[in-house]
């Protein structure tokens, strides 16, 4: 084989790995952003029960920061995160704030922390914060960037901004005792180009690949002037003597058939 087409056939293979390591997850963000979104094209995890006896259920501290990427990505292209709470006891209280705000609202307040939050089963996992005293109503606060309130309020839709953001849940009149049920989704438009385009390169590369293997296993034209196979009754190369047997086409030596012998009767 020559060299040439043992090179098409290792890059072409080399094509096809990486086609379909583009192919694959192009093809799942699409089933994804097809199948799993709600009608306003949410992602969004099933209710989970929260309760606690304190004062607020609190998020850890996340810091964000965009830099300088929407001078260049669409507005619309940072992310959205929802946040819906709802509960059939008290008006509950959604709002997302300055972590160090939150801290300074929350200072000697008991409350819960979220530790961890399963989007697969219903695990939640919080860390107490231990306190004495009795916060103000969380409505009364100005510092908050979004902030809905109800039994049952509208989800809290928040576009992702660069900062350290803190989400509180307590109940509007600032008591204790939280009983709601709390879900998480988020909407991201980016995710549906970036599935077009891996899918798209992945079947680039992979059709380029499979064309390169096939081109390197094609058997080879034989070149202009080669000899070909000698034909049927021809002698053979110099070397054999003249008792050499004839030729099939396919250059294959048979003994020759005496045609009158094998006429002749046996002898008895």
């Amino acid at each position: 084989m020559r060299p040439l087409k043992i090179v098409a056939i290792v890059i072409g293979a080399l094509l096809i790995l990486v086609g379909l390591g583009l192919l694959v997850p192009g093809a799942f963000l699409l089933w994804a952003h097809e199948t799993q979104r709600d009608e306003t094209g949410f992602y969004e995890t099933s209710p989970r029960a929260v309760v606690t006896d304190t004062y607020a259920l609190v998020s850890p501290d996340f810091t964000v920061s965009m830099g300088d990427v929407t001078d260049w990505v669409p507005k619309d292209w940072a992310g959205t995160v929802r946040l819906r709470a709802i509960s059939s006891e008290k008006e509950i209280f959604v709002g997302v704030g300055p972590s160090d705000q939150v801290r300074a609202y929350l200072a000697g307040v008991a409350y819960d922390e979220v530790q961890s939050f399963s989007a697969w089963d219903a695990r939640l996992e919080f860390r107490p914060v231990p306190g004495s005293a009795s916060p103000a109503p969380p409505g009364e606060q100005g510092f908050w960037q979004i902030a809905l309130s109800g039994s049952a309020p509208p989800p809290v839709d928040w576009e992702v901004r660069s900062g350290d953001w803190t989400v509180v849940i307590m109940n509007a009149d600032a008591s204790p005792g939280i009983r709601a049920d709390l879900s998480l989704g988020a909407k991201f438009d980016f995710l549906f180009p970036i599935a077009v385009g891996l899918a798209v390169a992945g079947v680039v590369f992979l059709l380029v690949g499979i064309v390169l293997v096939i081109l390197g296993a094609r058997p080879s034209r034989p070149e202009p002037g080669a000899p070909g196979p000698a034909p049927y009754g021809t002698h053979p190369p110099d070397g054999y003597g003249d008792t050499a047997y004839p030729q099939d086409r396919y250059g294959a030596h048979y003994p020759p058939v005496d045609r009158g012998r094998e006429q002749q009767p046996p002898a008895r």
